[in-house]
């Protein structure tokens, strides 16, 4: 009886053995090897998503990272990996010249502690609305830069409010598509510049379908093109009151039908 008992507990075990080694196995299949695509250390999942684990070597080099929507027509839906009893290496970005990153991607996860290897990281864009409040929610919130309707917004709508622009909550620059309907409340991009300071990285120019893209203008009729090698970022006026008042700096496409 005993070695019946024995044979039971063992055939038992090895069920639930071979039971736990199919539940990993299939977590594990679940991730595909890293490979590296332009400036990520990519893990490609099942489900055609991509999640930026780390920067190239390439991508270390930098000073700007773009975080785009798609890699190699994969939908980017986080940064950093947080199981990381599946992934190999470190998922945390290490960069000593990052300063600044902009996040094209649409409702995108992170890691925490993402950026705690980048020293020199300054600032955070949210070039897609569909961020904001994940982001500002989050312990990174000191550096992150929202475009100036959201922040205008959770003040209720008075734009006429003295705004706090140390905060690190408004982006100064705004890029707009400048035609009727457009994505993103109109936003194509935005940036933050110190005062006085050249614009020193330009975007990739828009798209548009049955139009072609001619510049980027100081107006919305397109009367005076913004000078990339001139034209300065003006931060914030003084009024006579004492107040900062944010001033938004703004950048239209001016567009031609094809």
């Amino acid at each position: 009886m005993k070695g019946k008992k024995r044979i039971v507990v063992m055939t038992l075990m090895a069920i639930m053995l071979i039971t736990t080694m199919s539940i990993v196995s299939g977590c594990v299949n679940h991730l595909e090897d890293e490979v590296i695509i332009g400036d990520f250390v990519c893990q490609v999942m099942s489900d055609n998503t991509v999640h930026l684990k780390n920067l190239s070597e390439e991508g270390k080099k930098k000073r700007y990272i773009v975080v785009p929507q798609e890699l190699n027509g994969m939908r980017v839906d986080m940064l950093g990996y947080r199981n990381a009893i599946f992934s190999t290496g470190k998922s945390n970005w290490q960069s000593e010249n990052l300063e600044k990153v902009f996040i094209e991607a649409e409702e995108i996860d992170f890691k925490y502690g993402l950026f705690e290897e980048c020293p020199n990281l300054k600032k955070i864009i949210i070039v897609n609305n569909k961020n904001r409040n994940q982001f500002l929610l989050s312990k990174l919130s000191q550096i992150v830069y929202f475009a100036s309707n959201f922040y205008i917004e959770i003040l209720g709508g008075d734009h006429s409010l003295p705004i706090d622009i140390h905060s690190g909550s408004v982006a100064n620059i705004s890029y707009y598509f400048n035609y009727k309907d457009s994505p993103n409340n109109g936003y194509y991009w935005i940036d933050d510049i110190e005062d006085g300071e050249l614009i020193d990285y330009i975007p990739e120019d828009p798209k548009r379908e049955g139009y072609k893209f001619e510049g980027w203008y100081k107006e919305e009729e397109c009367k005076n093109k913004w000078n990339f090698a001139e034209d300065r970022v003006i931060k914030a006026q003084i009024h006579l009151e004492g107040v900062e008042r944010f001033i938004e700096n703004k950048l239209f496409a001016k567009w031609a039908k094809e």
